[in-house]
């Protein structure tokens, strides 16, 4: 599965959006959009980067072991419909 730039955009405007809020009293409103940005940009590239792993590394757990098989391993007659079937 691809990630969208979408949902790039989106993590990273809302990065950006916290750390403002964050940061807006000490430094003021301007200063804090500037200092803001890297992390923003920062986030939304660590979304990119790490998301198609974890996209990968969930869609493995979702997959059966064996296709062949069901789960007591007694073939592929014992699956849900064939059961609802009898």
């Amino acid at each position: 599965m691809r990630v969208q730039w979408q949902e790039v955009g989106m993590v990273a405007g809302i990065a950006w959006i916290l750390s403002i809020v964050a940061q807006i009293q000490q430094l003021g409103f301007w200063l804090a959009l500037l200092l803001g940005l890297p992390v923003g940009l920062l986030a939304g590239a660590a979304y990119w980067l790490l998301m198609p792993l974890v996209i990968r590394w969930a869609a493995r757990g979702a997959r059966p072991k064996d296709a062949k098989t069901g789960e007591d391993g007694s073939g592929p007659e014992s699956s849900d419909e064939e059961s609802a079937r009898r």
